[in-house]
């Protein structure tokens, strides 16, 4: 029923068809590590793929042996597509004027037919019934996946070359003006983020000027709670379920069945990477019953400190010299200590908080209003995708071959490929090689002498493809008490396993 549902009528000469009737060939990526030695063949990852975007200047090198190097070569018109992880099922239309380069094993690469224009197709993959396939097909919910067998049996509707190439003339016009709209909205939205931390600062400023203020460590101005926080794991709070507030390093993960703090407090992120990153405040204030796990620190605050006039002075801080490591960056309680913090009468902290808030009051509903345009934006990008896919979105020429005609051209041009590449293989000298066998974690720490930088530890490790499993893993086994993190030596943190003998 769902099936009938998607494959809605189409209009004369269209068809319904699949990915793997329009391709020559799907297939996994190369297996190897990245390595910033110029081999002169770069190796696409998924990492590499930001924003619809490749700035193939960062894209590291690997090294292939010669009779691999046509069979993954990336190609103008070819399009990959993330087949696990977060991206899973965003694709990249590979453009003119590319390095030389192979793509990666957790990237699929579909080889279109010459019949069809590909940019028509990269289309189809941003349209909402592509995406309600790949969601449909994804297995896993850790990490979800989709396979090469599961991306070459999504359906979609197939014109005439003609129409395919006026529908895209059509969509770029508009996408691209929708695009630059968007970017504009983004831009704006940037700046009101970057404005919101520079109210504070220029308020500070006065009270700087007058040298009316007294300047304390973070540690006299708040009392700690830290030692009454009490980590749940999510299996126990899944059998915990209630109506209280479970906290996190940037906020409220769960609703468990009890609370530990009752009253205001002050919440300061302890670990993670919004610490550098700072896309959620640094600290945020809680009221009423809740309970706080060991990933944010808690306080209260001492007698003449407005606790909101803290909260707002933490957010305007760059405390990048105060945060320790780079797998996973902590604020610990010592280097929190010592943060100075600047302390006015109380009086001009109640002046500096009402400012605050009458500034921010009027930002946030900016920002209601941005933030709308972009949902409004996305979901027109939609529709004109909805229509392109339907054969609405242009005046429809009956003149033009029907599409079964292009599925039978296409059929030959495959036949024709398989033939040419069977040749090649019958023709070609076959050499054996061993695949480098990718090792774990923990497996490269016990054969290294010397501590490893995390950056050499991810490129040599089997989690090299995602960088995010590659940290999920290793913050479990730092937690865990098998990896220790050692002084950052510059910008660089590096592992090393502990010895337990």
């Amino acid at each position: 029923m769902k099936k009938q549902q998607e494959q809605h009528i189409l209009p004369k000469g269209w068809v319904w068809t699949k990915i793997e009737d329009i391709s020559l060939r799907i297939h996994y990526g190369y297996t190897a590590s990245a390595t910033q030695n110029n081999t002169g063949i770069k190796l696409l990852r998924i990492t590499d793929i930001q924003d619809n975007n490749v700035n193939w200047e960062n894209v590291p090198f690997c090294d292939i042996q010669s009779n691999n190097i046509e069979k993954f070569e990336l190609k103008e018109n070819d399009i990959v597509f993330a087949r696990t992880g977060a991206t899973v099922g965003k694709s990249f239309l590979i453009p003119k004027n590319i390095p030389k380069a192979v793509f990666a094993s957790y990237l699929i690469r579909i080889y279109l037919s010459k019949q069809v224009d590909s940019k028509y197709i990269y289309y189809f993959f941003q349209s909402a019934n592509y995406w309600r396939q790949i969601s449909s097909k994804a297995i896993g919910s850790g990490q979800p996946n989709v396979n090469a067998n599961s991306l070459s049996n999504i359906t979609l509707p197939l014109c005439s070359i003609d129409e395919q190439n006026k529908i895209v003339l059509k969509l770029e016009e508009v996408l691209s003006s929708l695009e630059k709209s968007k970017e504009q909205l983004d831009l704006s939205l940037s700046k009101l983020n970057i404005y919101k931390r520079t109210v504070f600062k220029s308020l500070l400023e006065s009270i700087i000027s007058s040298g009316s203020f007294v300047k304390r460590n973070f540690e006299n101005c708040v009392v700690s709670y830290d030692n009454k926080r009490i980590p749940l794991s999510s299996s126990v709070r899944k059998g915990r379920s209630g109506q209280y507030r479970y906290y996190g390093a940037t906020g409220v993960i769960d609703y468990i069945d009890d609370y530990i703090f009752d009253g205001k407090y002050l919440l300061l992120g302890e670990d993670g990477a919004n610490l550098l990153s700072k896309v959620k405040d640094l600290s945020f204030i809680v009221e009423g019953q809740f309970w706080v796990n060991n990933h944010a620190h808690i306080f209260q605050v001492k007698e003449n400190i407005l606790i909101e006039y803290l909260n707002f002075y933490f957010n305007s801080l760059d405390i990048t010299e105060y945060v320790t490591g780079t797998a996973q960056p902590k604020l610990n309680q010592s280097n929190l200590n010592r943060i100075p913090i600047l302390i006015p009468s109380i009086d001009k902290q109640l002046s500096i908080v009402q400012e605050m808030q009458r500034v921010l009051s009027i930002l946030e509903e900016t920002e209601k209003v941005i933030t709308k345009s972009l949902t409004q934006i996305d979901l027109f990008k939609q529709t004109v995708l909805n229509r392109a896919f339907t054969g609405k979105l242009l005046e429809q020429d009956f003149n033009n071959e029907s599409a079964s005609i292009l599925l039978e051209l296409i059929k030959s041009e495959k036949e024709e490929y398989l033939i040419r590449e069977k040749e090649k293989k019958n023709n070609s000298i076959k050499v054996k090689i061993m695949p480098e066998e990718s090792k774990s974690i923990l497996e490269i720490l016990k054969e290294s002498i010397e501590p490893i930088s995390s950056k050499k530890l991810w490129l040599s490790s089997d989690k090299k493809e995602d960088i995010e499993e590659f940290y999920a893993e290793l913050k479990k086994h730092i937690e865990s008490g098998d990896i220790i993190e050692l002084s950052r030596n510059g910008k660089e943190s590096y592992l090393k396993l502990v010895d337990k003998s």
